[in-house]
């Protein structure tokens, strides 16, 4: 049984070297996929990704229940299980940008304990790409493989809604016509929209590592699977999450929510509520 962060980051890094040579593998073909409904795609790679994910379990930390977006997206009471989105961004992927990743997480007793992001393209830019997040552990850039010290990751240090960095995710339409995003895209300095959930939680983990990171993310109508890392992720890096009303989150609360670096959160909250 995994027991730690950096146990979790060891295990899991074989795995994105897999998924990292599927993806040169396809990356100058057309991917084959099959509509889901909804606008929803599933290619190729989120099947190959998914089967990847169950065998790090299955070979890693057996006995769980596996709830995945892509083969077992059903979900009922919570006590022990691995979350994951085998490809997350999955419609950037079939358009050819690089934004989209890979997340799961561990949920014992009905809490996340642990997660990890992957982000591909940061991996073929020369950095490790492999993030792992524990409750009361922090949230970490894995990189010992390469011989640097594992980074610690830190939410940024703004305090001023008016100089901030706005990021936003969920279902485009509904996330942008949303009174609480329309009243926070005012006030922030500047936001971006869409660009994958888990490129968006790891750059405001790390907006303190940045020359200009982002400050804060909010979402609107997103699953289990996209946000629980986030908030794992966010917290652990100094942050704050809540829904849009300042309700704490849970298994139950997660679609719509406000992740800052915590120095902004009462302004942001006090933005929404004078709508």
């Amino acid at each position: 049984m995994i027991s730690n962060v950096f146990e979790l980051g060891c295990a899991l890094f074989p795995f994105t070297e897999k998924i990292t040579d599927r993806i040169m593998r396809t990356s100058h073909t057309k991917l084959k996929y099959k509509d889901k409904g909804e606008g929803q795609l599933q290619t190729e790679l989120d099947r190959s990704f998914d089967a990847l994910l169950y065998q790090f379990v299955e070979t890693h930390d057996p006995g769980y229940e596996i709830i995945s977006e892509e083969s077992a997206p059903e979900v009922g009471t919570i006590k022990n299980a691995w979350i994951f989105d085998p490809l997350d961004g999955t419609q950037n992927t079939a358009m050819g940008t690089p934004m989209f990743g890979i997340a799961l997480m561990r949920v014992d007793k009905g809490h996340v304990t642990m997660g990890a992001i992957f982000l591909p393209a940061r991996r073929l830019m020369g950095a490790s790409g492999l993030y792992v997040a524990g409750t009361g552990q922090g949230a970490w850039e894995y990189s010992s493989t390469y011989g640097d010290d594992d980074r610690k990751l830190m939410c940024s240090t703004q305090t001023d809604l008016a100089k901030s960095t706005m990021l936003i995710e969920g279902p485009s339409k509904s996330a942008l016509m949303h009174p609480a995003v329309q009243k926070l895209i005012d006030k922030s300095q500047r936001s971006r929209v869409d660009l994958s959930a888990t490129w968006s939680t790891i750059l405001v983990a790390s907006g303190g590592l940045q020359t200009k990171g982002a400050d804060f993310l909010v979402t609107v109508k997103n699953k289990l699977w996209d946000n629980l890392p986030m908030c794992l992720f966010i917290e652990e890096a100094g942050g704050k999450v809540t829904d849009l009303e300042g309700n704490p989150w849970s298994l139950e609360n997660y679609a719509n929510l406000l992740c800052t670096n915590s120095l902004l959160h009462m302004q942001a909250l006090q933005t929404i509520e004078n709508m």
